[in-house]
């Protein structure tokens, strides 16, 4: 391969694991980064998935064009609160979510008590002042699974558990009773 070839495919590679809009990882990294740390030393790792409460609203009052302003504004707001070596990035529509190496719940939720914290500021988009909340969920391997469909699926639950008890933040529970 020619040096412009090799510049070109490191590009691509690139391109194609981070997100157009915010300029952070996409899922695709997200998901691979999991996976590293579920692969490496003693397979612990934590999972944060965070999903704008209210978010549409921003979208139907503001436009479009606003709500992607605050989702640059969120990343540019919460990438300074992540611990050293963390991955973060955006996943899809209004959802970020961070991959933790050898964490515990009690570290994961640490970070998303900080997440949640630096989002309390208002935020300016499109002239207006914008409050914003999120719904956080956490998971980690090994207490919760081992594999990343797993992670990813008790994230989600507990993010939707937080989002429909207004908890803010949710650590992933088994509820045999609860089948979401």
């Amino acid at each position: 391969l020619t040096l412009s070839e090799v510049r070109h495919l490191a590009e691509s590679r690139r391109e194609a694991r981070t997100d157009d809009l915010t300029g952070l990882a996409n899922r695709r990294l997200i998901l691979e980064q999991l996976r590293t740390g579920l692969d490496s030393g003693d397979g612990t790792v934590g999972l944060i998935v965070m999903d704008l409460d209210r978010f549409k609203e921003i979208n139907d009052s503001l436009g479009h064009s606003a709500g992607d302003e605050l989702l640059v504004a969120v990343g540019q707001r919460l990438s300074p609160v992540m611990p050293e070596g963390a991955g973060f990035g955006r996943t899809g529509g209004d959802e970020f979510a961070v991959v933790l190496a050898d964490a515990s719940p009690w570290r994961a939720l640490g970070v998303a008590r900080r997440v949640t914290e630096a989002l309390r500021e208002p935020f300016v988009v499109a002239g207006a002042s914008t409050v914003v909340e999120a719904s956080v969920g956490i998971a980690c391997a090994p207490q919760h699974g081992t594999d990343v469909e797993t992670i990813m699926s008790c994230a989600d639950i507990a993010m939707y558990r937080a989002k429909r008890g207004r908890t803010g933040v949710r650590v992933f529970e088994p509820d045999p009773a609860d089948p979401s």
